[in-house]
């Protein structure tokens, strides 16, 4: 098993900006007019997403060992800056610099990160071991001589998830409550079995009660002490989180 990444890890950005290119804005805007029902049909001036992916000037350091929770006025800005973050913005054009440990985004030490969504899809006859045990074999196919069963025993062990290894997924109907908190889980041990040094996730706590939001980041919490850097995008935060946040990365219109 791969012991802890280092606790001098760090994430930089720089001075991001991001904008949308024109034919992305074009394609959006086609798809939102064509899905107006006639009577309700509007001037097609009408900016709808003057704002909603921009980013100006954003700059923060996310640290090893901590958690850092991504906040802004609506989600569609807090999804560019995780999708830049994590390389997955294809279109538009950005300024700025993303560097971990001072290596630029492009280096072979950044591609050691995981993205989690906020929606995963999952093989519903599948236990939860079972699915844990697909989703090592294929992170961990190039990474060596790993015992895997030892590995998903250990990241079930941190995302608190050992007493319902022998649970089938299809017995879980709802992705709210409880349940919906146990899914979550699963879907974000799914993508750091290689225990990566970037763990970024997409809204961890969606559909969920207070009460269920705060096991997920009593978990992440734990994922970070063992010196990985945990980001999170948060577009409605629960107040009973914050405390296990340790910055916050607050974006204004951009």
């Amino acid at each position: 098993v791969n012991k802890p990444v280092e606790s001098t890890v760090y994430l930089s950005v720089n001075s991001l900006s991001y904008q949308p290119g024109r034919d992305y804005i074009r394609e959006i805007k086609s798809s939102i007019y064509n899905s107006i029902p006639p009577q309700f049909a509007v001037s097609k001036s009408t900016n709808y997403i003057s704002n909603s992916e921009k980013l100006n000037n954003v700059s923060f350091t996310a640290v090893a060992g901590e958690i850092t929770g991504i906040l802004g006025n609506n989600l569609g800005e807090v999804r560019t800056l995780l999708g830049l973050i994590a390389r997955r913005k294809k279109r538009g054009v950005f300024d700025g610099d993303i560097t971990l440990n001072g290596l630029p985004s492009g280096s072979t030490y950044y591609a050691n990160y995981a993205f989690i969504p906020h929606k995963t899809l999952y093989i519903p006859f599948l236990s939860f071991y079972e699915t844990l045990k697909y989703a090592a074999r294929l992170h961990l196919s190039d990474k060596g001589p790993v015992n895997i069963d030892k590995r998903i025993e250990e990241v079930m062990e941190i995302m608190g998830l050992t007493l319902l290894k022998n649970r089938v997924i299809s017995e879980f109907p709802s992705e709210r409550g409880e349940v919906g908190r146990d899914m979550r889980l699963l879907s974000i041990a799914i993508e750091i079995m290689c225990l990566p040094a970037l763990i970024i996730i997409d809204d961890p706590i969606l559909n969920l009660d207070p009460g269920f939001a705060s096991k997920i980041f009593k978990c992440l919490s734990n994922l970070a002490s063992r010196g990985h850097i945990v980001i999170c995008g948060m577009p409605k935060p629960h107040p009973l989180i914050f405390p296990s946040i340790n910055h916050l990365v607050l974006l204004s219109n951009g």
